[in-house]
Order: C-alpha cells, then structure tokens, then sequence
C-alpha cells in the first residue's frame, strides 16, 4: 500500500496470487547439475489467467485491471495447438512474502472410538463379510461377460433403424385386415 493505487493492486494479487509450501525455510529444490546434485531455489510466479477465465464474470477483471495484462500464447503438446492466456505485465509490483506454516496443534485421539473401529474392521476382515456388504450396499457386479437375457426389443440394434412412427404401423396392420 506504498502508493494511491494499492488497494487496486491488492485486488489483482487476490485474483492471481499463488501459494508454495517447502519443508525447510530456504525454498530450494534439488536439481542436477554435471552429474551432481545441487540445490537450487525455487521461482515463485503469479497465476496466469486463461483465455476462458479472461471472459468469465466470477473472475470479475474490470476493464482497468485488464489494461496489466498481456495476451501471450504457449505451445500445447498434447492439444498440438497454441493455447493463449494472459500474463501480468508489471510483476515487480509484488513482493515475496515467507510465512511459517508449522503444525502446532494436533487433534486428540479418542482411543475408545478407535478400539471400537479396529474391533469392527478386524471382524470383517475375519468373517469375510466385508464382500458381502459391499455387494448390499453397492449392488452386485455386471460383468461384460454376462448377456443381458432380456433385452428391450425398442433399445437393440436391430430395430433401431426403423423409422416409422406406431401409428403408421398400426395403420398398415388395419389396411391388412380390411383386404
């Protein structure tokens, strides 16, 4: 908030912000470096916007906030195409910040809700009624192996080209019986 404009900022930094995490305070990453093994830090970048959050309302960009913006395509390999998005022209703006984020609190166990569990996990692993119960709760397994013996005869394929309504049908068979 060093200049007039740094709640307008702030909006940008809400709408592209990312978030790392690291196991020491360093941020480094090992990479290979002539056959050794280097650490080496890790670049933090701002979100990019895609060209489908670019139009979309919930995204909420105001015509003055996509004026920072510059439309920037990258090759897809798996699309075989260029895909466009919009990068932040002005990314020096914005300031690394480390916070801590340690654990310092852990959730109590309740061992008599745990023996409970273990006892009713050891019974069905036992008896072999865990088969059972999936089968009652979920249904019984198809497999493709199996033929369905009572096929609708509107869904098979044999008269599923045939285009005529029933009642053009049911006319025919009365012409049938009137001759």
């Amino acid at each position: 908030m060093r200049s007039k404009d740094g709640d307008f900022f702030d909006g940008i930094l809400k709408k592209i912000n990312t978030y790392m995490y690291s196991e020491s305070r360093q941020f480094l990453k090992k990479k290979r470096k002539f056959g050794r093994r280097i650490y080496v830090e890790r670049a933090q970048t701002l979100k990019h916007i895609s060209s489908y959050s670019w139009n979309d309302p919930k995204v909420g960009l105001t015509p003055r906030e996509r004026q920072y913006f510059l439309k920037q395509e990258e090759y897809c390999p798996f699309r075989k195409m260029y895909v466009p998005y919009y990068e932040f022209i002005e990314p020096w703006r914005f300031t690394l910040r480390i916070r801590p984020n340690m654990i310092t609190h852990y959730k109590p166990v309740d061992f008599e809700l745990e023996k409970e569990a273990a006892e009713l996990e050891s019974y069905l692993r036992q008896h072999k009624i865990a088969g059972i119960a999936q089968k009652t709760i979920y249904g019984g397994s198809y497999s493709w192996r199996t033929k369905k013996e009572d096929t609708d005869l509107i869904r098979s394929r044999k008269y599923f080209n045939c285009s005529m309504p029933a009642t053009e049908i049911a006319e025919s068979f009365l012409d049938d019986v009137s001759i």
